[in-house]
């Protein structure tokens, strides 16, 4: 990410962002317009603390769901049931927490490299690109399904669910950018994606 050069909690386009419309129409918009136009009409609707945390609830449950559903051997035998209900408790009350903790850090480190987005705006593109990308991870999941399913060997396990992954970053990095008034996301997006490639391979060894 280069410097910004928006002033402090403001963004390059968000003056011309029009009001949020419906929830449907505005996770269409973000694979239409992209995350960095629809982060900035996101930051300019003012959301409260309520909405931004159904954000968060929402992409924290449908992740805790996709799991559930890719992971059969985990959540199966007699107690399926309760397991699956516990994932999704876990992911509605804990899963959450988790994110505020990765927004808070998220906006130390950039501010600290020139970053002029405040908690608040921090807080709504990480949440609202969780919950943009769900979308991604249930068609992720039904590619899974049908690849075990078909029995195709073609589609390396894990491969949908790496895809989907890489758009949730994107989402993540387009938001970031604009609420912390960085001209460029790409670069944010390269750094994360080496960062993850290394860590992958250091796990793999």
């Amino acid at each position: 990410m280069t410097a910004p050069s928006a002033p402090e909690g403001a963004a390059s386009g968000r003056a011309e962002a029009s009001p949020p419309r419906g929830l449907i129409a505005r996770m269409a918009e973000a694979y239409r317009a992209g995350p960095r136009a629809s982060a900035a009409r996101e930051l300019a609707s003012d959301a409260p603390e309520s909405r931004i945390l159904a954000y968060g609830v929402g992409a924290c449950m449908v992740q805790g769901l996709v799991t559930a559903a890719g992971d059969p051997e985990k959540f199966g035998g007699e107690d399926a049931a309760g397991q699956v209900a516990g994932a999704i408790v876990a992911s509605v009350f804990f899963a959450p927490l988790f994110l505020y903790g990765v927004a808070a850090l998220l906006r130390i480190v950039l501010r600290a490299v020139g970053g002029t987005g405040g908690w608040k705006a921090t807080r709504h593109v990480v949440f609202w690109a969780s919950f943009a990308a769900t979308p991604v991870y249930l068609l992720a999941a039904v590619v899974e399904a049908w690849r075990g399913a078909a029995g195709l060997t073609a589609i390396p396990p894990g491969a949908a669910g790496l895809a989907a992954g890489a758009v949730a970053l994107w989402f993540w990095c387009g938001g970031l950018a604009e609420a912390h008034g960085f001209r460029r996301a790409w670069p944010g997006f390269a750094l994360a994606v080496a960062v993850g490639a290394l860590l992958s391979l250091g796990g793999a060894v």
